[in-house]
């Protein structure tokens, strides 16, 4: 049987998971999006149905999967209610912006009995598992604070007027490099190397990735790379 999948939002992170798509036998059969200019675009492209409102993409009976692409402070109404209509979600991380939401979707996955996954394609990244194959050398995983975390050149971040940089609909930090602590795979490293961890990430420009962490006062440094 053929998989018909909707997609809700329809920003620049969308790309990600039609390509996906494509290179399978699902068929993407709607999308939405609040901006009905986005929305018309890519339905245009894709040669499917859109909407700007997403419960008329979950009340159809034809769609069997969704993903969630919507800015982070989104993704907790229409993943609920996909999880509601008996949908399998493919949501954006965050999965959500608050613990307790988090909380509920879980509690929901089980009551419902549907395939839920969080988009962290970092997991299958290379370089992210030589990370983890690097832990016995590092030390146990603690938490710290990453400086820096970025997966990509500072020329393909989202400009000033995105929502990225909007706490409110972000989450707890604005995105974007240097501005503010990011959470990241690297705090593995804080137990050895002192309070201060940073990491870059760039295989596709360096064909590696590359985590640091410093110790505050002496100037200490360690470096790991994959």
């Amino acid at each position: 049987m053929t998989l018909n999948v909707g997609i809700i939002g329809c920003g620049g992170i969308v790309s990600h998971h039609i390509r996906g798509y494509q290179q399978t036998d699902a068929r993407i059969v709607m999308v939405a999006d609040v901006q009905e200019g986005a929305a018309q675009r890519r339905a245009e492209a894709l040669g499917c149905a859109w909407t700007t409102d997403w419960r008329e993409l979950l009340a159809r009976r034809d769609i069997h999967a969704v993903s969630i692409c919507t800015p982070n402070a989104s993704h907790f109404e229409p993943a609920k209610a996909a999880i509601e209509a008996g949908k399998a979600v493919l949501c954006e991380k965050p999965m959500t912006t608050s613990r307790a939401d988090a909380e509920e979707l879980v509690r929901l996955v089980h009551e419902h009995g549907v395939f839920f996954q969080v988009a962290y394609m970092k997991r299958y990244h290379p370089v992210m598992r030589r990370f983890k194959e690097l832990v016995p050398q590092i030390g146990a995983p603690v938490l710290g604070l990453v400086r820096c975390y970025q997966p990509m050149a500072e020329s393909q971040w989202a400009n000033a007027a995105s929502w990225h940089f909007r706490k409110r609909r972000c989450g707890r930090w604005p995105a974007g490099p240097w501005r503010q602590p990011h959470a990241g795979p690297v705090a593995l490293g804080a137990r050895r190397c002192g309070r201060g961890v940073g990491a870059r990430d760039q295989p596709t420009r360096h064909g590696r990735g590359l985590a640091h962490c410093r110790r505050p006062g002496n100037g200490e440094r360690r470096e790991y790379a994959a």
